[in-house]
């Protein structure tokens, strides 16, 4: 049985202020995908949850992954979808029963009986139970039992519940910080955090033949190759990316040739080639110019990180307008830490510096030359203070956010 395994594609993400459907990046890598369905001929697809970015998606990112899912349900294959973390489980299972006779099955909320759909294959039956995003106190109260003290004993008892034939192949759908005694996920930059999602220990999915995981960004295995990660469609930050496109190259589609119950599956990515490829390129302004102008390459998202002792006047005017030209976008610019900036900072721990101090060690760290004048001082002193006194209210980011900004309108007395 050829299984084409997917997680994590955060319809509707924008990177760096850029909505990567309006850009067409989304819509390219569907169509990539079906190309890939045509070169490989999946008898199932797994969708191993974070299908939209937000728990409440956008109109556009509704109708991106409506138009996703009719195109593979049009090619007859069966689709197996689970909610993850981002996701909002009544989104999900959304006209569920009327989805079910195209071919697609979905699992939103946890019950204590997981879902499980039965295929066939040469080699006899392969069960793929679906276990959607959970957390110990919704197992508790799906099994109608005492909360678990972690992930792993919820997974054990949520797992104990199911009637698994040892004889027969059993797949496994999950969306969970999957980990290993001897063995940590390595996270891509897209994951600010694993999304309250607790470790939960691999060894507990040992019945299981396959284990199709989401929630990692980068695609690897955990514990054992038939325990494996998906990883993001495309890179959803530069440090995924690497220096060079080696790094764009580690996203693409896992593929698992799921042969008899003794065999191991075989297991390989079939590689997708972006719409806009990311690339990180580090170096002196001049020197990056000079080789940017020449090298011929086009269509890309730009990371640049400068190692200029001082950002050279209009660095990033000229930088845009380069890209502009060659019908690539620089998304972010900043510059490489210099190790003697680094020790001349406060030797103390952050904790132990209060707010106008910090943000005096990293003006000082960001601009060495360049002394902080009056008005500055004014700001960060103000912006201090708006953050100590909403630090624990619920509403800090708006509230923040919206006193800066009349400070900076200057609607408020300065001072």
């Amino acid at each position: 049985m050829t299984i084409m395994h997917l997680a994590d594609l955060h319809f509707g993400k924008n990177l760096h202020g850029l909505n990567l459907i309006a850009e067409g990046d989304q819509p390219a890598w569907i169509r990539n995908c079906y190309q890939v369905i045509e070169e490989e001929k999946p008898d199932v697809i797994l969708l191993c949850g974070d299908i939209f970015d937000r728990s409440q998606p956008s109109a556009e990112a509704r109708s991106l992954c409506s138009d996703f899912l009719t195109g593979l349900c049009q090619r007859n294959i069966p689709v197996l979808m689970i909610a993850g973390n981002h996701d909002s489980p009544e989104t999900i299972e959304y006209l569920q029963a009327l989805v079910r006779n195209q071919g697609l099955y979905v699992s939103g909320q946890l019950h204590s009986e997981l879902q499980k759909i039965t295929l066939q294959d040469a080699f006899g039956p392969v069960h793929f139970y679906m276990l959607p995003y959970f957390f110990p106190a919704k197992v508790a109260q799906v099994l109608q039992e005492d909360i678990p003290s972690d992930y792993t004993m919820a997974a054990q008892m949520l797992l104990e519940r199911q009637q698994l034939n040892p004889c027969e192949r059993n797949v496994l759908l999950a969306h969970q910080f999957v980990c290993s005694t001897s063995q940590q996920p390595v996270m891509g930059g897209s994951e600010s955090s694993v999304g309250g999602v607790g470790q939960l220990d691999a060894s507990v999915l040992d019945a299981f033949d396959y284990v199709a995981l989401g929630h990692i960004h980068r695609p690897q295995a955990m514990h054992r190759p038939g325990i494996r990660y998906a990883g993001t469609p495309m890179c959803y930050h530069f440090s995924e990316a690497g220096r060079t496109d080696e790094g764009n190259a580690q996203h693409g589609i896992q593929i698992i040739r799921l042969g008899a119950k003794s065999e191991t599956p075989e297991m390989y990515m079939h590689p997708v080639t972006p719409l806009h490829p990311l690339r990180n390129i580090c170096g002196m302004l001049e020197e990056i110019i000079e080789e940017e102008t020449t090298n011929g390459r086009q269509g890309e998202y730009i990371h640049v990180r400068l190692s200029d002792p001082v950002i050279p006047d209009q660095a990033y005017d000229r930088l845009l307008t380069l890209f502009e030209s060659k019908k690539s976008r620089l998304l972010w610019l900043d510059r490489v830490p210099r190790q003697a900036e680094a020790e001349a900072l406060p030797d103390r721990p952050h904790t132990a510096l209060s707010l106008p101090e910090m943000f005096h060690a990293y003006y000082d760290f960001q601009y060495p030359n360049q002394p902080m004048n009056a008005e500055d001082e004014t700001l960060i002193e103000h912006a201090a203070r708006i953050l100590d006194e909403h630090q624990y209210r619920e509403d800090t980011l708006d509230v923040c956010a919206e006193s800066l900004l009349t400070f900076l309108l200057g609607k408020e007395a300065r001072g």
